[in-house]
């Protein structure tokens, strides 16, 4: 599991990473295992930018 995301939800800190060809701002809430094993991870929304647009 990724400690970065984990000291994020602790402390209330945003993360910003790239999914789909976008960059994204989120709040962290919530990231663990599925009962299937797999990681999870629930954030709320903050912003996002397309890849090539302007700011």
């Amino acid at each position: 599991m990724s400690q970065e995301i984990i000291e994020a939800i602790e402390n209330k800190n945003l993360i910003e990473f790239n999914y789909d060809g976008e960059s994204r701002i989120v709040a962290p809430h919530c990231y663990g295992l599925s009962t299937k094993g797999n990681e999870v991870f629930f954030f709320c929304g903050i912003a996002r930018k397309k890849k090539g647009s302007k700011v």
